[in-house]
């Protein structure tokens, strides 16, 4: 009993050769590639710091706290983003603690962030949120655990990352 396996195969890659391959009487190829078209996708990281003071060396935090995770996670994306036509930047922001976070945010969306992981306190968190639902810009929390934000204060453009202090409770 023979196989019709090679034949069905034989006559698959002569079809697929036809389609992929076809040539003019020159030779030369007629299908036209397209010209693919790359997304930039610009994520500001939003963040309030100052150096704070330890009694160990051990328990003092890193500089770049956040945004070296984030810049690992652009390298990824950026790696993905060669397949599907994507390019990712990120674009880091610092202002004090007590800082104006409104300044700095729109200054942001000049440069053309769309997406903001904002590492700020609740106050500051809020003093952002609703400009940015008005700009269409989606903010991630990394910073802020208090619960008012996910109750009486939640913003429909605000996705929590860290969790409440309830949460950790």
């Amino acid at each position: 009993m023979t196989s019709a396996v090679p034949g069905t195969l034989a006559a698959f890659l002569c079809f697929f050769s036809l389609t992929v391959n076809v040539s003019d009487a020159t030779g030369q190829e007629t299908v036209a590639k397209p010209e693919k078209k790359t997304t930039e996708i610009k994520i500001g990281y939003l963040r309030a710091y100052a150096p704070q003071l330890t009694l160990s060396m051990l328990d003092l935090p890193p500089r770049d706290e956040g945004v070296a995770g984030a810049e690992v996670a652009i390298g990824d994306n950026n790696t993905t983003g060669k397949f599907t036509n994507q390019k990712f930047s990120l674009d880091v922001t610092e202002i004090k603690p007590d800082g104006d976070a409104v300044q700095a945010f729109e200054g942001m969306i000049a440069k053309g962030d769309r997406y903001v992981v904002a590492d700020l306190s609740a106050k500051q968190l809020l003093s952002i949120a609703d400009i940015a639902r008005d700009k269409g810009v989606l903010i991630f929390n990394v910073g802020a655990t208090d619960d008012s934000l996910r109750e009486e204060d939640c913003r429909v453009n605000v996705f929590h990352v860290a969790p409440t202090r309830s949460m950790l409770a």
